[in-house]
This record gives C-alpha cells, structure tokens and sequence, in this order.
C-alpha cells in the first residue's frame, strides 16, 4: 500500500516540475538589452539589488514605463534609451538585469 502512495505522490510532482518546465522552455524573458534600435517596450521588473534599484528608479526607471532604445555603442559599450522625453544612458551589464514585455 505505501508503495503505491508513493509512487502517486511522485507522479503528481515530477508532472507538476515537467509542466514548469515546459512552460519556462517556452517563456522567453526579454531584457533591455534585447531590444532593437527604436523598439519601444514597457519596464516589467526591475533588478533585485535594492541600492541599484534605488539608483534606476531616481533616474526614471520604473515599473510599467515606457522605453525605447535609442543607440547602442559599439564594442558592448553603454546603451542609450529614451524615456519619459528624455535620453539616458546605461551600462549593458545593467541593462541586462530590467525585464521588458513589449507593448
């Protein structure tokens, strides 16, 4: 009887770990980085540092803003991004921590 159980139980959450799995596989997460030149797309996380995080937000960089990339440097240089009217730049190991979803 205890075998069984088991043997259910287990069924039950290696489906659960697959279907995940399954779904992230498919689930593409964008960043700012991934963006192309004047695409515009709306910020959907910020970093988990919370002083960078301060620092993003004091610039402009907040949930659900509208951004647009504007220029990117050559050579893996800084990336140029236009929002709330204004033109900031940011460095792309930054860029790579803000999730966007496109609008």
């Amino acid at each position: 009887m205890e075998i069984i159980v088991i043997l259910i139980s287990y069924w039950r959450f290696s489906h659960i770990s697959m279907s995940v799995y399954q779904y992230n596989f498919w689930v593409k997460i964008m960043t700012l980085v991934d963006l192309s030149r004047n695409q515009i797309a709306k910020i959907s996380a910020l970093p988990l540092d919370e002083t960078l995080t301060a620092q993003l937000l004091e610039q402009g960089f907040s949930l659900r803003t509208v951004v647009a990339l504007v220029h990117k440097a050559p050579f893996n240089g800084p990336l140029a991004f236009k929002l709330h009217n204004t033109k900031i730049s940011i460095q792309r190991s930054i860029a790579e921590q803000i999730q966007v979803a496109y609008v």
